[in-house]
């Protein structure tokens, strides 16, 4: 522990002593204090918000990733500017010692800039006002999100594709993944469909059993057959889950694709962990159905949680990613020269953050005939995409700017993989290759 302890004091003297670390102070404050400045939204304040936090603390965290992972690999090459040499040859130091050292040296210093970038925007908007006037405090809310309880998509696909299979319907030239691939897609892809007077009912599990004071809300985004920006009309209602009588019965209207909420004010559902919520659809007869996604389209909201606590979430989530290429520049860092190591690790950090949209167009792509090069690199994106999803799952700006509560579960899982699961394994790998490297130079 000692050693460690020395090795990332030493680390952050060296890091405070470089000029390229407040250089990218001085770009991160640039960012924070001008970017909001000549950033415009649409007019606004939910429209301007959005584009604040999410482009200014988005362009912060990118580049801090970029530097923790240039600064991880370059931490054993300036090891005799930094005097973490001289402290090795008066006493050996252990190699794992060495790499938790250096990795939270750089991980400190990333951190403390990370900080520094979320009270440089989040303060000001806090005080500030949008161009219409309206107040930024206003958007800078948290509320939990429960989804729907849907089937396990992948699940019900299997069953369709048994039951496929007994009937002798599935097709002779394409093999069964590509069709069950294919059917749990379409499955995740369906709406529900509302004619006019009809009802649609979902059911949702908090997962705990809320408290007294505690408000709920449904949030619904409607659509409607061709894209038609025409109007929907509905009724929506609630109750807890089994009960008779249904409660907080609305009318609500909105444009088709416009996101409504819809707060059941004056319910409590205090002591209560599952509920039903109902749309029926209120058009004219001869109007559009009305189609709703059931895990994209409806969520309940639980109001009344901390903004300043969600920030505090979306923190920990940004820093769990910038700790994975930290580690990946420490290991790398010993088995490649300084520049080749930044390289490598910058390029895969740039590959992961692109990677779910990557995804989408590789899918898309998906059976139209390719060369060696084009499948290679659609391989390498989905292995890319499937290693980080539970990194990137939170989407911290996303929730921050929407209103949303991180998942505890979800940050959770985050932070064990950035500060525990993916370290352990990058000083593992360095003490493969330097072990090999040893035998090698014997």
């Amino acid at each position: 522990m000692r050693q460690v302890a020395g090795i990332f004091l030493q680390t952050v003297r060296a890091g405070l002593r470089m000029r390229g670390f407040w250089l990218l102070v001085a770009l991160l404050v640039a960012t924070a204090i001008g970017l909001p400045r000549g950033l415009r939204g649409d007019g606004t304040v939910a429209g301007s918000y959005d584009v604040i936090v999410r482009y200014t603390l988005g362009i912060g965290a990118f580049a801090l990733g970029l530097g923790a992972a240039a600064a991880g690999a370059g931490t054993r090459a300036g090891g005799r500017r930094s005097g973490v040499l001289a402290l090795t040859l008066v006493k050996p130091v252990r190699g794992a010692a060495l790499f938790v050292g250096k990795w939270l040296g750089v991980l400190a210093l990333s951190g403390a800039l990370l900080a520094l970038a979320h009270v440089l925007v989040l303060l000001p908007l806090h005080f500030g006002t949008a161009e219409d006037g309206e107040r930024y405090a206003s958007r800078m809310v948290s509320r939990e999100v429960v989804g729907a309880t849907l089937n396990d998509a992948r699940e019900v696909a299997r069953a369709e594709l048994e039951r496929r299979r007994r009937a002798g319907t599935l097709p002779k030239d394409v093999p069964e993944r590509v069709v069950l691939r294919d059917l749990t897609r379409q499955i995740e892809q369906a709406y529900d469909v509302v004619g006019s007077g009809e009802t649609i009912e979902w059911r949702f599990d908090a997962g705990r059993r809320l408290r007294k004071g505690e408000e709920m809300g449904l949030r619904l985004t409607l659509d409607q057959q061709w894209g038609l920006m025409g109007a929907a009309r509905g009724i929506v209602a609630i109750r807890p889950a089994g009960a008779e009588e249904w409660a907080g019965e609305m009318l609500v209207e909105g444009a088709v694709l416009q996101e409504i909420e819809v707060p059941f004010e004056g319910w409590s559902p205090a002591g209560h962990s599952a509920f039903e919520a109902r749309f029926t659809n209120a058009g004219a007869e001869d109007s559009e159905p009305v189609l709703i996604h059931p895990k994209r389209g409806v969520a309940l909201l639980i109001y009344g949680k901390s903004f300043w606590a969600n920030a505090a979430r979306a923190y920990a989530a940004q820093l769990a990613l910038i700790a994975v290429f930290a580690a990946l520049g420490v290991m790398l860092g010993g088995a490649f020269s300084m520049p080749v190591a930044a390289f490598v690790a910058a390029v895969l950090y740039v590959l992961a953050m692109i990677s779910p949209a990557l995804k989408e167009e590789a899918m898309d792509d998906e059976g139209e005939e390719r060369g060696f090069v084009f499948r290679a690199g659609q391989e390498i994106t989905l292995v890319l995409e499937k290693g980080f999803s539970w990194l990137l799952a939170p989407e911290p700006l996303t929730k921050l700017t929407r209103g949303e509560k991180i998942p505890s579960a979800m940050l959770g899982r985050s932070l064990w993989i950035g500060l525990v699961g993916f370290p352990l394994l990058a000083m593992l790998g360095l003490g493969g290759i330097l072990r090999l490297r040893a035998s090698q130079e014997e």
